[in-house]
């Protein structure tokens, strides 16, 4: 092999340099010392999702002092829920402020990777996207922090090729786009349409939003920070931090709509009478059977609504209950053959949960498609790690998100979790530790019976893969996941 090609050796390779990547990496430093690592990622920047969803009206429905990490707290987001361009500002931030950026080789993807038992290490075979060169890089720790929502789910909508006008997704967003007098398709009706439509209905000459299913709109206010409040979260941090967990807290009270139980079937009929009398409140009658739904609250994300039913009531905005078939030169046709003349079309549907990011052969020559497949879903113990795949982590992995609060309190307690049962390897006491099978399947088996107790395991939506398993959501409450990894034993890993 041309010695060229083989990156000298790391302690521990990152794959992903988003927030889960940026966290991991932080705390590497913050909580152990180690300097030794490497962040990969494919991207021609820092930020991960937030760095590729640059669509107009992109920001995140947690508010901003539930939404940066505990040890970074952030004063200085200017909208009670950020915009792409503050999250991204933060990440900058943090990474600056903690020397994160020499550690980071962008424009590099990880192709696949497999385990040497005979050096106790990973072997990554990885390629730089602008020279198309590969090269290979050996690592004692592979940790995945590539999270659930990198992979765009593009729909299925024929003669595509033929079609004159732009087709992009949201998480593909080019700012080449010109939208200004055009006539624009949205297709999808979730959390990130909500956000477009109202951004660019004044812009465009119209908007057509085509959509399958109703989703469940919450009313929503998105007020600029006061400078003063910026003034006494700056000046007095404990208070922010304050702010924050009682965000927390009482977000991770509605995680009780979500559980089959008498109180919380009250508590989702009584949410979901006001979500309905907000619909018809705001949004033009004849819209009502697109936009209410006959499945309970929480089946899929819930939408905040800063705007966007209202907006359906400006003339060059129309709603089609029906999805795009196929596109010609000039336009889209619906199933019913409906015409619709349209210059750009934006694919606003969501991301595919159900893959792996990349090609890992473990232990013995077992892929990690394959190790799942063993399961019939994808899994992972606390959704950080899978037997027979040594020193191999995955943050923010099957399982291990949230759909009532901040994804940053999961990235946090998954990389906690990491740095307590990788330390003997980072240390060098132990050159091994992984999950055994047992305990990797006994935790599946209680993850599948937590979701049999919540409404999502009888609805249709992104958290579920073509099988119908739910691969996506926690099932308890976010402060038990929180303690649960917070009090994880060494007892309970197989070290060598």
């Amino acid at each position: 092999m041309d010695t060229r090609s083989v990156a000298p050796k790391v302690l521990i390779a990152i794959i992903g340099a988003g927030l889960s990547g940026i966290a991991m990496a932080v705390q590497l430093k913050r909580k152990l010392g180690i300097n030794d690592f490497v962040i990969y990622d494919q991207a021609s920047s820092i930020g991960g999702t937030w760095q590729a969803n640059k669509y107009p009206g992109c920001a995140v429905d947690v508010p901003g002092p539930a939404y940066s990490f505990s040890f970074a707290p952030n004063p200085k987001y200017t909208k009670w829920f950020p915009s792409q361009k503050d999250i991204l500002d933060y990440i900058n931030g943090v990474a600056k402020s903690y020397g994160i950026n020499h550690h980071v080789s962008l424009g590099t993807c990880l192709a696949k990777g497999y385990w040497d038992e005979a050096k106790r290490s990973w072997l990554l075979k990885l390629k730089n996207l602008q020279t198309g060169e590969s090269f290979t890089q050996e690592c004692s720790i592979l940790i995945s922090a590539t999270g659930n929502l990198s992979q765009p789910h593009h729909g299925r909508i024929s003669d595509m090729e033929i079609f004159r006008g732009r087709v992009v997704h949201t998480s593909e967003w080019n700012e080449s786009v010109d939208l200004d007098g055009k006539r624009v398709a949205v297709v999808g009706n979730g959390c990130s349409s909500a956000q477009l439509v109202p951004a660019i209905a004044g812009r465009s000459h119209s908007v057509y939003q085509f959509m399958r299913t109703p989703q469940t709109y919450v009313p929503s206010m998105n007020p600029r920070v006061h400078p003063l409040l910026k003034f006494i979260f700056v000046h007095a941090p404990l208070l922010l931090c304050f702010c924050r967990w009682i965000i927390l807290m009482t977000g991770d009270l509605l995680f009780q709509e979500y559980r089959i139980s008498q109180f919380g079937d009250r508590a989702r009929r009584a949410s979901e009478r006001r979500s309905l009398e907000y619909v018809k409140k705001t949004a033009p009658m004849e819209y009502w059977p697109l936009l209410l739904p006959s499945y309970p609250k929480g089946c899929k994300r819930v939408v905040r609504d800063h705007g966007y039913l209202a907006c359906l009531r400006q003339p060059n905005v129309h709603v089609i209950g029906e999805a795009i078939e196929s596109l010609c030169e000039t336009g889209a046709f619906t199933k019913s053959g409906k015409y619709f003349p349209v210059d750009i079309v934006i694919l606003a549907t969501g991301f595919d949960t159900s893959r792996p990011h990349f090609k890992l052969t473990g232990r013995e020559g077992t892929t990690l498609t394959e190790h799942w497949e063993g399961f019939g879903a994808k899994e992972a113990y606390k959704s950080v790690a899978v037997s027979g795949f040594p020193n191999f982590f995955m943050i923010y992995g099957p399982n291990g998100a949230f759909a009532h609060t901040s994804a940053l309190v999961a990235i946090e307690a998954s990389v906690n979790l990491i740095l307590n049962v990788a330390q003997p390897v980072v240390q060098k006491q132990r050159s091994t530790v992984e999950i055994s099978l047992e305990r990797e399947r006994a935790y599946y088996q209680r993850t599948r019976q937590g979701l049999r107790d919540t409404i999502w395991e009888n609805c249709q939506s992104y958290y579920k893969d073509s099988s119908g398993h739910n691969v996506f959501l926690y099932p308890w409450s976010a402060a038990w996941f929180y303690l649960h990894m917070a009090f994880e034993r060494r007892s309970s890993w197989q070290y060598s």
